[in-house]
């Protein structure tokens, strides 16, 4: 998985109607790929053989 630009992140930050600026957008954007590198290993789950099931209360 390729990692996010500062360009994209702030392409990313201004559609949700953010205005970050150039040294918060380099922590957003460092943050922000190691979320998805932490995350990535679930993409490899075999979810398609799990039934779903309703969420308990």
């Amino acid at each position: 998985m390729n990692d996010l630009t500062p360009a994209e992140v702030h392409a990313l930050a201004v559609a949700l109607g953010l205005a970050p600026t150039d040294d918060d957008l380099i922590e957003i954007t460092h943050r922000l790929n190691a979320m998805r590198d932490a995350l990535a290993p679930l993409a490899a789950l075999p979810l398609d053989t799990v039934e779903p099931t309703p969420p308990s209360p």
